[in-house]
Formats: C-alpha cells, sequence, structure tokens
C-alpha cells in the first residue's frame, strides 16, 4: 500500500498515466512537472522510453524523488508510434481498484493544473466509464478541437478511461490514427458495460 501526503492510493480513485518517450529529455521534464503541479495528486505516472535512454534523461528521472514517477526502458527501439509500449504498459498497470483510471500520452504534451481534479470529480457519481476534454491542438495550428469519441476527432491524451475497461480492450493499434480506433473501442464497451461517458467542454489539454 502506498501513502503520499496521507492519501492512501489504493483506496481512492487514481490516474494511471501512461507516457510514451524518446530521447526529449526537455520535453520529458515538462511533462513531470505537469503532474506534479496538478491540484489533485490522484496519480501515478508510469514513463516508457523506446530503447536505452540517453544519460541525460536518467539524469532527469533520478533527480525526482517522487515514488509516484516510474520509469522503464525497453530493451530496443519497438517505434510504431509509441503505441506497442502503450500496449505494454497497459498490460503491466495492476488493476487492484475497480475505479481506477488510465490516460495516455506523449511526453511532449501539456496539461493544465486542474486537468485530474476536473476529470476525477466527473468520476465521483460511480457510474462513470468515460471521461474527455476538448484540445487545444498542433495539428489545427494550436486551435480549439472540440472532441469526438470517433476517430480524426480525438486524441488519446484528452479522455481517461476506467482501467478495467482499458485493460480488457487492450491497445492493439499501430497506426497513425489509432487515437480514435481506441477512443471508439472504450466508449462502445462503456455502452455495453452501462457506464456514461462525460464530456468536459473546456481545453483542458494541449496537443504538441
Amino acid at each position: 500500500m502506498l501513502n503520499i501526503r496521507g492519501l492512501n492510493m489504493w483506496k481512492m480513485a487514481i490516474i494511471h498515466v501512461i507516457c510514451t518517450a524518446y530521447k526529449r529529455p526537455i520535453e520529458l521534464r515538462h511533462a513531470i512537472d505537469n503532474f506534479l503541479m496538478q491540484t489533485n495528486n490522484r496519480w501515478m505516472l508510469n514513463i516508457i522510453h523506446d530503447g536505452e535512454a540517453p544519460t541525460e534523461i536518467k539524469k532527469i528521472i533520478s533527480s525526482y524523488s517522487d515514488l509516484r514517477i516510474k520509469f522503464t526502458e525497453t530493451i530496443s527501439v519497438n517505434g510504431k508510434h509509441g503505441h506497442p509500449n502503450r500496449k505494454f504498459m497497459l498490460e503491466k498497470i495492476p488493476n487492484l481498484n475497480i475505479d481506477d483510471y488510465v490516460l495516455i500520452t506523449n511526453e511532449d504534451n501539456y496539461y493544465v493544473p486542474v486537468f485530474v481534479e476536473y476529470f476525477l470529480e466527473k468520476t465521483k457519481r460511480g457510474d462513470v466509464g468515460l471521461v474527455y476534454c476538448d484540445t487545444i491542438h498542433s495539428y489545427m495550428g494550436y486551435d480549439v478541437l472540440r472532441t469526438q469519441l470517433k476517430e480524426n476527432f480525438i486524441d488519446m491524451g484528452s479522455f481517461i478511461v476506467r482501467l478495467d475497461i482499458a485493460k480488457e480492450i487492450g491497445f492493439n493499434h499501430e497506426h497513425l490514427s489509432a487515437d480514435g480506433k481506441y477512443a471508439e473501442e472504450c466508449a462502445k464497451m462503456c455502452i455495453v458495460k452501462g457506464l456514461k461517458t462525460i464530456h468536459i467542454q473546456k481545453c483542458l489539454f494541449v496537443h504538441n
């Protein structure tokens, strides 16, 4: 059982963050700081580097003492937009609490400080399978993307889904638009299980 700042992490819903990384130390430090600055500390950050990490990145990781930050390196570079590493980490995360959620992202994305707070607030009713928000998207010249749970209208970094659902579905796509396919599958599974999907109509996530 992990206790951080008086918080019993295994008896309260938390967000397990899967963050893929590849040789971008500055972006990775920003990603870690993004979560350390969250107003709600119910998160676990699981970083997976594609292949052996450069010395600079290892030094950055070792500079943080927070037990919620976990770091993994793959034996070789898997490529394919980082999707094989997402699949691996999703399978590795223990499902100890049915109320936990998972968020999949990259090291170059940005989250506003209230992201975790706002998202977990929406899950309190207990019948919520997926929560998503609008996005400031780099592919649109940093304009607003009003997200939808379908291919080409959502980035995986803008939604959380219950961990048990994510594990049941798995991350099985390796093409560029895998985000949307994964979101569609998660949304459909929520319907099957009688769980709600909630749209936060605020831009709490910046895709880079």
